[in-house]
C-alpha cells in the first residue's frame, strides 16, 4: 500500500499544472519591470520623467520582444545594497544595474548572470592638483568609495586594509565628498566615473587615471530556476550583437527582412522559430531592432560618439573590430 500512495502522490504531482514563470508573469501584467541604477549617466538616468541611457534600452529591448512595444517598462531605480533583494523578491523580473558577474551573487543570491553586455574595470577619479598619475601613488592618499560594492572589496585588496578609505552607502554621497575635498579620490567602475566627472563644478580640475584595478563584467541578472526567462534575456543581448555583426540597424531592418541573406532573415524571424520555442513571436528579434536599435547604435547614443560622454568602445568593440564582444549565430 505504500509504494502505491507514493505513485498515485507522484502521478498527481506530475498532473499539477507547473507554476507560472516570469514571462507569464511579465504578460499577465501587461509591462516589464526592471531595475537599474537610476542616477548613472549614460547608463540609466530619468531626465524630466524620460528615462535613457545604456542599460534603460537593454530593459526596452526585452519589452520590445515581448509586447512589440519597448515602451512597457517600469523603471525601479535601485542601490547596490537593496538591488539583489529586489530581484529574490519579484520587486523586479530583471536588473540590468551595472552588477559585475560574481560567485557571491549566483551562489549567495540564487540568481544568475545572463551576459557581458559591457566590459569594464575599476578606474579612479582624482583631483588634478595633488598631481596623481598612477593607481599605486594613491597609497598615500584617502579614497570614497560607495559602500557593499566590489569597488570597495577591490580597494582593500589592492592596496590592503591600511589604505584610507571613506565608504559611503550611496555613490552620489561618495562622489560629493570627493568633490567637497574629503578625499583624494573617487573610485568606482571606469564608465561610471566619465559620468561622475561631468557632475562636478570644474570638470577640467578632475582627471580619470588610465590605470584599472579590477576586471568588471558587467551584467544582467535573472532570478535561478526559470530558464525560459533567462534564455530570453540572455538571447536578447544576441540579437543586439548579431544585428551588429549583419548591419541590420534601425533604419535599415525592414529592407534586411526583405533582401538580407539567409542568416540575415533567420535572424529577424523569417526562417526562424526560435522566438515561438522561447514563448515569443517569430519576429521578437525584428521588434527589438526596429524599436530600440542593434548594439552599436544603443552604445554610441548613450554612452559612445552621440554621447557627451565620448566612452570608446574598447574591449566593448567586436571581436574583429578589436574587442571581445562575441555572440553566437541564429541558426
Amino acid at each position: 500500500m505504500g509504494r502505491l500512495m507514493l505513485v498515485i502522490a507522484l502521478l498527481v504531482a506530475l498532473a499539477e499544472p507547473a507554476a507560472a514563470g516570469t514571462l507569464d508573469d511579465i504578460k499577465s501584467r501587461g509591462s516589464l519591470t526592471c531595475g537599474v541604477n537610476g542616477e548613472l549617466p549614460g547608463f540609466s538616468v530619468a531626465n524630466g520623467g524620460q528615462w535613457m541611457g545604456f542599460n534603460v534600452d537593454y530593459c526596452r529591448a526585452y519589452a520590445a520582444a515581448i509586447f512589440g512595444d519597448p515602451d512597457k517598462v517600469k523603471f525601479v531605480s535601485l542601490t547596490a545594497k537593496d538591488r539583489f533583494d529586489a530581484l529574490r523578491s519579484g520587486a523586479i523580473d530583471v536588473l540590468v544595474g551595472n552588477t559585475t558577474w560574481s560567485p557571491a551573487a549566483e551562489s549567495q543570491f540564487g540568481l544568475l548572470a545572463t551576459e557581458v553586455n559591457y566590459y569594464d574595470g575599476q578606474g579612479f577619479l582624482v583631483h588634478k592638483a595633488i598631481k596623481i598619475n598612477s593607481a599605486d601613488q594613491l597609497n598615500t592618499k584617502s579614497i570614497c568609495v560607495q559602500q557593499a560594492t566590489t569597488s570597495e572589496s577591490n580597494l582593500i585588496g589592492y592596496f590592503g586594509p591600511k589604505q584610507e578609505i571613506m565608504g559611503f552607502v550611496d555613490r552620489d554621497d561618495a562622489l560629493k565628498a570627493y568633490a567637497a575635498g574629503k578625499c583624494d579620490a573617487f573610485t568606482a567602475d571606469a564608465s561610471t566615473l566619465y559620468g561622475a566627472r561631468l557632475k562636478l563644478r570644474a570638470v577640467d580640475d578632475h582627471v580619470i587615471l588610465s590605470d584599472l584595478i579590477s576586471r568588471e563584467l558587467l551584467s544582467p541578472y535573472v532570478r535561478k530556476g526559470d530558464d525560459q526567462w533567462f534564455n530570453i534575456v540572455r538571447w536578447t543581448h544576441f540579437a543586439l550583437l548579431n544585428a551588429e555583426i549583419l548591419a541590420v540597424t534601425q533604419l535599415n531592418v525592414d529592407r534586411q527582412l526583405e533582401v538580407g541573406n539567409g542568416e540575415i532573415k533567420q535572424l529577424l524571424g523569417g526562417e526562424n522559430n526560435s522566438g515561438e520555442q522561447m514563448g515569443l513571436t517569430k519576429d521578437w528579434a525584428y521588434r527589438i531592432i526596429k524599436r530600440v536599435g542593434n548594439y552599436a547604435e544603443i552604445f554610441d547614443q548613450n554612452l559612445g560618439r552621440g554621447s557627451p560622454l565620448q566612452i570608446r568602445r574598447g574591449l566593448n568593440a567586436l571581436w574583429n573590430a578589436g574587442g571581445v564582444q562575441y555572440a553566437p549565430a541564429f541558426r
